[in-house]
């Protein structure tokens, strides 16, 4: 980390610990007063744009396959994540757009109806994850991965207990792998 580590830890743990303590404190105040004002109602549907989220889904989906085989291949897939933005650069305004359109789809795909065409837009997102987290794209899936699981929670999906410490360790393992491989890609990992 260099010789600034130790500050950068530190203003990292009181951005933390400020962050903390006013979710708490926010939490606390619309908990008590939005169970109230605002009671959920469970004959309230789903989200009637959820078709179109998994249209936004697949069509990014598919825009960025495009993008990174016209740009650079079929290596673009799995080579370094220099490589990738070096290639990639020459349409950084249009992948802006395809990465506002994935995060907005599966967004809104998980708050749609229960059916096929949600099932295979979260799959196609995970298969699209399992893809890019190796290139380190880190940033591009884990916040609409977020955003997409609080926004199922808001819909009244939980996970367990169970289920969450398990998200949350491979969070723990997932984050500091791809920081280690987005240096050489996937195909760098026979030399390590």
């Amino acid at each position: 980390l260099g010789p600034f580590g130790a500050d950068a830890a530190v203003v990292a743990l009181i951005g933390f610990t400020a962050f903390a303590s006013g979710a708490i404190l926010i939490n606390a105040s619309a908990s008590s007063a939005d169970s109230r004002t605002n009671p959920p109602d469970p004959n309230e549907g789903p989200h009637p744009f959820g078709p179109v989220g998994s249209a936004l889904v697949f069509g990014a989906i598919a825009a960025w396959c495009g993008t990174v085989l016209v740009t650079s291949g079929a290596s673009g897939f799995y080579g370094a994540y220099g490589d990738y933005r070096s290639a990639i650069d020459e349409a950084g305004g249009f992948m802006a757009l395809v990465w506002l359109a994935l995060g907005g789809g599966i967004v809104m795909s998980v708050t749609g109806r229960h059916g096929w065409l949600r099932t295979s837009a979260i799959a196609a997102f995970g298969c699209m994850a399992l893809i890019a987290l190796p290139i380190g794209l880190r940033g591009e899936i884990m916040f609409p991965t977020i955003a997409a699981l609080v926004a199922a929670a808001r819909c009244g999906w939980t996970l367990s207990p169970g289920r969450a410490c398990a998200f949350l360790i491979a969070l723990l393992i997932v984050i500091p792998s791809v920081r280690e491989i987005r240096s050489t890609g996937l195909k760098g990992l026979p030399d390590v």
